[in-house]
C-alpha cells in the first residue's frame, strides 16, 4: 500500500483537509513533523481534538455549524510568518490542549455554551 493510501486509512476527511491546509499554510512545521516521523500522528492528534471538542459543544446546545465553525481554530492555523510559525512542540493536539490554541487565543473568551453564560 502506498503512503497516501495509508494516510487515508489513517485520517478521516477532516485529517485529511488538515494535512492539506498545514502543507499550504504551515510548511516548516510540517516539514519538522515529517523529519520527527511524527505527521501523521500529529494529524490524527488535531482531527480528534476537533471533533471531540464539536461533540462537546453540540452535546451543550450549540448548533452542529456553530460548533463545527468555533472547532476550525483548532487545526486550520493560520499562515506561518517568521516572527510566530508554528512548531511542531505548539501544535500538540489532545482532548484539553490543541495545537497552538492556546498561543493563539491568548487574550480571548473562552468557549461557553448559550446554557452556562446564564
Amino acid at each position: 500500500m502506498n503512503p497516501e493510501a495509508t494516510m487515508a486509512a489513517i485520517l478521516g476527511s477532516l485529517g485529511l483537509k488538515l494535512k492539506r491546509h498545514w502543507e499550504t499554510h504551515c510548511p516548516r512545521m510540517v516539514a519538522e513533523l515529517k523529519a520527527n516521523g511524527t505527521l501523521d500522528e500529529r494529524l490524527a492528534e488535531t482531527e480528534l481534538a476537533m471533533l471531540n471538542q464539536e461533540a462537546t459543544l453540540i452535546q451543550q446546545g450549540l448548533a452542529p455549524d456553530q460548533a463545527r465553525e468555533m472547532t476550525r481554530e483548532i487545526g486550520f492555523l493560520p499562515e506561518e510568518d517568521d516572527a510566530d510559525a508554528p512548531t511542531a512542540d505548539s501544535t500538540t493536539a489532545s482532548p484539553t490542549t490543541t495545537p497552538s490554541a492556546t498561543s493563539r487565543t491568548a487574550g480571548r473568551l473562552p468557549i461557553t455554551s448559550p446554557r452556562s453564560a446564564s
